[in-house]
């Protein structure tokens, strides 16, 4: 076999230089890259576990099982005190919606179907606590570096997800007031008074506003991850459907001060959270390397945030007491319970 000579040519300094140059700038990428990854998996890690500081530990294994005690407390006061002796506790008419012979200007009312709402309620919150335990917080959106779980397959944008979340209990208190309207005549022996139709209106009205507030919100992250937009609509809508049935079967009067009273605060209730949207959208704030708003000190916008801690979601909880008194339902107690502890309005 004849060989083939190869003349090598010796390469001179400005070419060894390039060359030299070139591999120490991809090293330097490769490096940074690695970095980042390295950042992303513990911003991931932080924003998932929330375990900044020994605050974590104190929170999961101390705090949070208030939580499971004040929710369980109240399920067994409701069971146990406020239903009466001859109702069972769990009864077949969960599906049938019809007008009840009960105490209406009692402050709690036990309805035929009001345990299996009290159980469904109260394991939508435990799952909630639950995922938690497990290192998934579906209220996570609203916490510093915040990464969607699953966020290259699942993960929606924040006017998108805040669409998903809010639209199935729309569309459920919808429902419930067309049926409402369409049975205002004579139902089981029992005339209609409206009060269902005008709790199922203001609930339909309230997440249709959310809905279209969230459009024009300026949103701290651009993604929310599917163990947010998947779990939060089913609760929202189980307490839609909670609220909605109970004040329908109670079938208090007009003039009854518990609706009277519930209007009133609703309307307050509604104002009051416009009007932090209002702000909240109208502050200018800076925008970071990623896409991502920066923070802003919000008790320089508003003297309302010198004095109250997350003003929109004290206001947005007012908004269910005022339709939970349309109801008196002790199985949306669960939820008002709920909200102050999960959104952190409270210590515990």
């Amino acid at each position: 076999m004849e060989e083939i000579p190869v003349e090598v040519q010796p390469a001179d300094d400005d070419t060894i230089i390039e060359k030299m140059v070139e591999i120490t700038t991809r090293s330097s990428q490769i490096y940074g890259h690695m970095m980042n990854h390295s950042i992303h998996t513990e911003e991931r890690r932080a924003s998932i576990l929330d375990k900044p500081t020994k605050w974590y530990d104190m929170t999961l294994w101390v705090v949070r099982p208030v939580r499971w005690m004040i929710l369980f407390g109240w399920v067994s006061f409701a069971i146990l005190v406020i239903r009466p002796s001859n109702e069972p506790v769990f009864s077949s008419t969960f599906f049938r919606w019809f007008i009840q012979p009960v105490n209406k200007d009692q402050f709690f009312v036990w309805t035929d179907d009001c345990g299996v709402f009290i159980l469904l309620n109260t394991m939508g919150c435990y799952s909630v606590e639950v995922f938690r335990m497990l290192g998934i917080n579906v209220m996570a959106y609203n916490k510093l570096h915040y990464i969607p779980l699953m966020a290259d397959t699942f993960a929606l944008s924040s006017r998108q997800a805040w669409a998903v979340i809010y639209a199935p209990p729309s569309i459920i208190a919808f429902m419930c007031l067309l049926y409402c309207m369409i049975d205002q005549g004579t139902s089981q022996g029992h005339e209609t008074t409206g009060v269902g139709v005008i709790t199922c209106f203001i609930l339909f009205m309230h997440f249709s506003k959310r809905m279209l507030e969230e459009q024009y919100t300026q949103h701290g992250v651009k993604m929310i991850g599917i163990e947010s937009w998947t779990v939060i609509p089913s609760f929202y809508s189980l307490a839609v459907w909670t609220i909605c049935k109970a004040s329908y079967e109670i079938n208090r009067p007009f003039n009854h001060p518990f609706v009277v009273f519930g209007v009133l605060l609703w309307f307050f209730a509604t104002l009051g959270n416009s009007w932090v949207h209002i702000m909240l959208s109208k502050i200018d704030r800076p925008v970071k390397p990623d896409g991502s708003l920066g923070h802003v000190k919000l008790e320089e916008v508003s003297c309302i945030w010198r004095y109250i801690n997350k003003p929109n979601y004290w206001f947005d909880w007012l908004q269910w007491v005022a339709v939970w008194f349309l109801s008196s339902s002790p199985a949306a107690v669960i939820y008002l319970l709920f909200i102050p502890m999960n959104e952190n309005l409270l210590f515990f």
